[in-house]
This record gives C-alpha cells, sequence and structure tokens, in this order.
C-alpha cells in the first residue's frame, strides 16, 4: 500500500517476461526494458533478482541482492518504507 513497484526487464525477452506475470501476477506499476544493460549497470547491477528502495527524492536507500522473502520484508523492509513514509 502506498507504493510505486518498478520493475526493470533486464535480460529476458519481452515475451518471456510477460508470460511469466502472467502465470506468477503483476505487482509493477511498469516494467521499463534495459536491452543494452544501461540502467543495471548504472544501479550496480550483477545478478537478479536485485531489489531497491528509492525515497521520493530518487535516492536509492537500500538494496537488497535475492529474492524478497516474507521475513525479509517484515524485518528490514517494511520498517524502512515505513520510516520513509513518516518522513515525508
Amino acid at each position: 500500500e502506498g507504493l510505486t513497484i518498478v520493475g526493470l526487464n533486464w535480460r529476458d525477452e519481452r515475451a518471456d517476461a510477460l508470460d511469466m506475470l502472467r502465470q506468477a501476477g503483476n505487482p509493477y506499476h511498469a516494467i521499463p526494458t534495459d536491452p543494452d544493460s544501461d540502467v543495471a549497470v548504472d544501479l550496480g547491477v550483477y545478478g537478479a533478482p536485485e531489489s531497491f528502495i528509492i525515497d521520493k527524492q530518487g535516492v536509492i536507500r537500500d538494496k537488497h541482492v535475492g529474492a524478497v522473502t516474507p521475513e525479509l520484508w517484515r524485518e528490514r523492509l517494511a520498517p524502512l518504507i515505513q520510516r520513509l513514509q513518516a518522513e515525508s
């Protein structure tokens, strides 16, 4: 709630990515593609999945390499997001 989730299609064919989202569900507000890895390089991405928490000013406040598990969400990401929302 209150979050904008943006995915980045980094190394997948568009049709394959859309098929996966149809099967698994699509939580994303937008999914730009990065065919030349320009965005991934700028963000320092070296493997997928990677998740970034970006504040309203566009500052990366956290980065996680790997899957977002319920435990990670509960213990690290949700508290950070709540704090950022309270600050704005």
